[in-house]
């Protein structure tokens, strides 16, 4: 499972679960799972967290941000090297 910073952030901005799943439209359970790593939010949910907090996903899930650099690099690796010629 992927780390967030969710939980982190939530704190530092003295909001409760409860508060933040009400400003996100989500449920509370859906926060302990997220934050417990139990769940990884669809792209609407994190969104919505992230908008919620007033900070970008990058910073509750840099992990995300890893990922698509990878993938960007790959893709870059792949066009340079003629796969899709």
């Amino acid at each position: 499972m992927r780390r967030n910073n969710l939980r982190k952030m939530r704190s530092r901005l003295v909001f409760s679960q409860a508060e933040l799943a009400k400003a996100a439209h989500c449920s509370r359970a859906t926060i302990i799972l997220i934050e417990r790593l139990n769940h990884y939010p669809s792209a609407e949910v994190r969104s919505r967290l992230a908008a919620a907090l007033g900070m970008s996903e990058a910073v509750l899930w840099p992990s995300l941000v890893e990922t698509l650099v990878a993938e960007e690099e790959i893709a870059m690796q792949q066009v340079k090297g003629g796969f899709f010629k």
